[in-house]
């Protein structure tokens, strides 16, 4: 059985790259299983589960052209969703699960699993660990909070798609997880301002069905008095899944502004592209003992097959 899209990026990336370093016996999940609190804490052997919001939606593809021909309603799940990475002897990530209202999937070195980490695809401008079964069918992308370009300590983000193909249809499963140590809101500063930069990446299908992956720059500018987030994105790029094709495009471009109640770690509001086609919502939350990062998901739709679904990360 053959999938395509974005499985065939992850494919096209596995045949480039050297398989991250297994510096154990790449057994499964280390124990005990610990909450995460910092990516600098992980030890060796080491499993941690980390608290997350996450989106998902089903994509339908025609297997004849490859292009979409439906969307589904994304399904936002910001109070079940948990993230668990596994590492080895050598702190390489040798397993990851996620767990949401939507998604129950997991992938396992030991049990035949790929983990590479490059910054070549999704995220471009950074490293990324590209995870996948052995057929492709269940494919994982996340961010690597040790990127220099990133240095990232309480947060990251990634997106995954589970994919099968009946008759003349392929169904994606797409997803994108926010996952780290949230703020406690004792942490949250209640005046003054911040800049948060980073970045955000996803999924992306245009008005005539064709299937992209999408990378931005992120700036947020934070009111802590306010209690407002001015949310932008910029030199937005992406990725067609099917000629493998990258293209600059400011017109996706996104800003908007989210706002967060007193006494709440998390954060929403409307977001919209640039050249107008596409708005929605995003959602995220402050993580870090005083808020040195944000992260979360955004969802956004258009006319006919339009929709763009993406995660972000960023600190001050």
């Amino acid at each position: 059985m053959k999938y395509k899209n974005f499985s065939a990026i992850l494919i096209s990336i596995s045949s480039s790259l050297a398989l991250v370093a297994c510096g154990g016996s790449g057994a499964g999940f280390a124990k005990p299983t610990l909450p995460f609190s910092s990516f600098p804490a992980i030890k060796a052997d080491q499993t941690i589960v980390a608290e997350g919001i996450s989106q998902a939606a089903t994509v339908t593809l025609d297997t004849d052209t490859d292009l979409v021909i439906d969307v589904s309603p994304a399904i936002l799940d910001s109070d079940t969703t948990e993230v668990t990475l596994g590492f080895d002897s050598v702190k390489d990530l040798n397993t990851l699960t996620v767990e949401s209202a939507s998604a129950n999937l997991s992938w396992t070195e030991s049990s035949g699993d790929t983990f590479l980490n490059s910054g070549v695809g999704l995220f471009i401008s950074s490293d990324a660990f590209f995870i996948s079964n052995p057929d492709s069918s269940q494919t994982f992308v996340l961010a690597d909070p040790a990127d220099p370009s990133l240095n990232w300590n309480y947060q990251t983000f990634g997106v995954w798609q589970d994919t099968s193909v009946s008759g003349t249809t392929i169904t994606n499963h797409r997803g994108v997880a926010s996952l780290g140590r949230v703020s406690p809101v004792s942490g949250i500063p209640t005046s003054g301002s911040a800049t948060y930069t980073g970045l955000a990446s996803g999924f992306f299908s245009d008005i005539n069905g064709n299937p992209h992956l999408f990378d931005s720059t992120l700036s947020a500018q934070a009111s802590f008095s306010a209690r407002s987030i001015s949310f932008t994105t910029s030199a937005t790029t992406t990725i067609n899944e099917n000629t493998l094709n990258i293209t600059s495009e400011p017109g996706l471009n996104l800003s908007g502004n989210l706002f967060y109640n007193s006494g709440s770690n998390q954060f929403s509001g409307s977001l919209s592209t640039a050249n107008g086609y596409l708005d929605g919502t995003a959602t995220g939350r402050f993580y870090g003992s005083n808020a040195e990062e944000i992260g979360g998901t955004f969802d956004l739709r258009g006319s006919a097959s339009e929709s763009m679904l993406g995660g972000f990360g960023a600190k001050r």
